[in-house]
């Protein structure tokens, strides 16, 4: 170009933007949440569905529903995800515990339900574990 011209040269720059890989726990734990949620599907189709209470079918499908959207999230990166993926588990857990208490429950929702309450708990712990490594390396 002539030194006369009036066209300013400018330098583009490309960036990108990463989103920090989640910590080996909360990932596990994410997973965890997500197979405690297909259990706990599950056990609604087998067993709820027939004998339930509509509202505790309705309860069980946005608390997983709630699980599903918290675990991508927080795979993604997000620490709300893990929150909510955690506290949905956590209420699922909770709405468990009456069931195995009841002496007329069905036979095999109890194993079940025992199996998804362990999952629950170690998925929760190991989400606030993976949480607490992350703000850490932060």
């Amino acid at each position: 170009m002539d030194p006369g011209s009036t066209r300013k040269d400018t330098l583009m720059v490309a960036t990108t933007v990463t989103t920090p890989r989640a910590p080996r726990a909360l990932r596990i734990g994410v997973l965890l949440a997500l197979i405690a949620t297909a259990l706990d599907v599950a056990g609604m189709i087998a067993v709820g569905l027939p004998n339930a209470p509509v509202a505790v079918n309705v309860i069980t499908t946005l608390l997983a529903t709630a699980t599903v959207v918290g675990a991508v999230w927080a795979w993604r990166g997000a620490r709300w995800g893990a929150w909510v993926a955690a506290i949905s588990r956590a209420l699922s857990a909770l709405s468990i515990l009456p069931l195995l208490l009841l002496p007329e429950a069905p036979s095999g929702a109890v194993p079940m339900s025992v199996a998804v309450l362990a999952l629950a708990v170690v998925a929760i712990v190991l989400l606030f574990v993976g949480l607490a490594r992350r703000r850490l390396s932060n």
